[in-house]
């Protein structure tokens, strides 16, 4: 049977930004799903394995070659425990950050990174998307196409600030 690729968008960013290579990639043969984590993080916590409890369920008793992208490198590790040895047969990490069990999203960013985030927290606790961290010059770089950056920008979620707070937890292998 073959592997489903499941392509994990960070939490950041919408599931949006794997469409084209989705598309590309079912275009070519392969089976893939792109799993939306959004109602994970409004369901609230624990926001880790909330996503990768959705995660895992997506592969749908299918084995899965999971790829995760940008600040979702953490999430198929844990899916990946979850579904087992027989689940997954392989990661693929796209500019992706690696696990550190232990630690949370703060501890692992830059110091003024996290200070800049606390900052930007409104008095509930939550974030504005993603693309309003940085500079619309900033992202305009990342993004040059207007209609792309705008149907980027709609994807991207609020955000709780008690995400970036929670620790990770182990991961087996």
């Amino acid at each position: 049977m073959q592997a489903r690729l499941l392509l994990v968008h960070s939490p950041l960013i919408g599931c949006e930004s794997w469409e084209p290579i989705a598309t590309d990639l079912a275009a070519e043969g392969y089976a893939v799903a792109v799993p939306d984590l959004s109602s994970a993080i409004a369901a609230g916590p624990p926001y880790h394995l909330r996503q990768a409890s959705m995660i895992a369920d997506s592969a749908a008793g299918r084995p899965v070659i999971l790829v995760g992208h940008s600040r979702a490198g953490w999430l198929p590790a844990t899916a990946g425990t979850m579904l087992g040895k027989k689940g997954v047969r392989g990661y693929v990490f796209v500019d992706a950050r690696l696990p550190v069990p232990g630690r949370s999203w703060m501890q692992t960013s830059r110091p003024d990174l996290a200070v800049r985030l606390r900052e930007m927290a409104d008095p509930q606790g939550w974030l504005p998307p993603w693309p309003q961290w940085w500079g619309a010059g900033e992202l305009a770089a990342l993004l040059p196409d207007p209609a792309v950056r705008r149907h980027f920008a709609a994807g991207c979620p609020r955000l709780p600030l008690a995400m970036f707070e929670e620790v990770h937890p182990p991961v087996p292998g």
